[in-house]
């Protein structure tokens, strides 16, 4: 029997949800992912969006819910509800400005109790501009919590389908287990 006909068609919808400070380049980094080129001026966003994005993997169809939040401190109210039911959380900071990187460390104890069963991925943009390396002021943090950052630039499309294929591992690798489970019992 093959994993899909093991598996409703409802398992294979992931809600995944874009979060950072504003103008980290989240919506660069959705519309990379949606293959629309990212605007060449700074619109924010106001709220949340969402866009989805059916994919054909190894003859399987996934369906990806991607959020792109809003990173104004007005909306940090709602930021439960909009993680709520998420599979996957990408937190994104700009390799460039250090408050994005204190920030995205202060979101990650919120993310991570609202998130027990999800994925954290941690994104680094605008890599372009700097060496790759992780920044000094993430370091220690990084090496604390066992995570990896992805070095990307929305801007040049470089490192953005990484995040794409580590999604689509991780949810392959899930659905093995779940299915391994599910036989076992």
């Amino acid at each position: 029997m093959s994993k899909s006909s093991e598996l409703s068609d409802f398992s294979r919808y992931y809600k995944i949800v874009f979060i950072g400070m504003s103008r980290v380049g989240k919506t660069s980094i959705v519309n990379r992912l949606l293959d629309i080129n990212p605007l060449t001026e700074y619109i924010p966003t106001i709220g949340y969006r969402y866009y989805n994005l059916d994919i054909n993997e190894e003859d399987e169809q996934f369906y990806l819910q991607l959020w792109d939040v809003s990173g104004n401190e007005i909306y940090s109210s709602f930021l439960e509800s909009y993680i709520k039911n998420a599979a996957f959380c990408v937190l994104i900071f700009d390799y460039n400005n250090l408050e994005s990187q204190t920030k995205m460390v202060n979101l990650y104890p919120t993310i991570n109790k609202y998130l027990k069963d999800s994925h954290i991925i941690l994104v680094g943009n605008k890599a372009e501009k700097v060496k790759l390396e992780v920044p000094k002021k993430l370091k220690s943090w990084v090496e604390e919590k066992n995570q990896a950052i992805y070095p990307v630039s929305a801007t040049k499309n470089t490192g953005v389908t990484l995040i794409l294929q580590t999604i689509l591992r991780v949810i392959k690798e899930d659905l093995s287990e779940e299915i391994q489970n599910s036989q076992a019992g």
